[in-house]
């Protein structure tokens, strides 16, 4: 059986997931990040200007959304966005790191800061 821990952003009233790493079967590692549409588009010179390796989930073919909600009107968690002026509509929980590298460790958390940490005020 497999291990998930779970962070969520702090002090807020509402506990929201910004990530999960999951360790399952044969020691396998993923890596979700949870990034809604807004925040997508909110940080897009930050994903259109990181190393391959992170940009990797916001252009791969994992969770590319197949238009099955249009029939019934909904979707699940749509996401529609444009990097480097490809348009990419992904569904669900899409942003996933199958076996992150130790070596990238900084690189993840980097791309947590760019959409969790509060901006210092000048």
């Amino acid at each position: 059986m497999g291990k998930i821990i779970n962070y969520s952003k702090s002090k807020v009233k509402s506990k929201k997931n910004i990530t999960r790493i999951s360790i399952i079967e044969n020691n396998n590692i993923t890596l979700r990040l949870f990034f809604d549409e807004k925040s997508i588009d909110k940080n897009m010179r930050y994903i259109e200007k990181a190393p391959s390796h992170i940009k990797l989930p916001f252009l791969n073919e994992h969770g590319l959304c197949k238009n099955c909600g249009e029939e019934n009107g909904w979707c699940h968690n749509r996401k529609i966005y444009t990097v480097n002026g490809l348009q990419i509509k992904k569904c669900g929980y899409a942003f996933i790191f199958t076996n992150p590298k130790i070596k990238y460790v900084m690189d993840y958390v980097d791309i947590l800061m760019e959409f969790y940490a509060k901006k210092l005020k000048k």
